[in-house]
């Protein structure tokens, strides 16, 4: 709980925590990589089919 009388502020960048997100994304992108062509793959079959 704030002990603050003003409003909070929001109109500031936090780079700490933009940092944080991207070294948590890279990872999951490289490890999520290898399942692309199965996605794509997936995805033209179920455009065929929708026809």
């Amino acid at each position: 709980m704030t002990r603050s009388m003003g409003r909070l502020r929001t109109d500031y960048s936090n780079p700490e925590m933009n940092l944080i997100g991207y070294l948590v994304a890279a990872p999951l992108v490289i490890l999520l990589l290898p399942f692309l062509p199965i996605l794509v793959l997936l995805w033209i079959v179920n455009k065929i089919m929708s026809r």
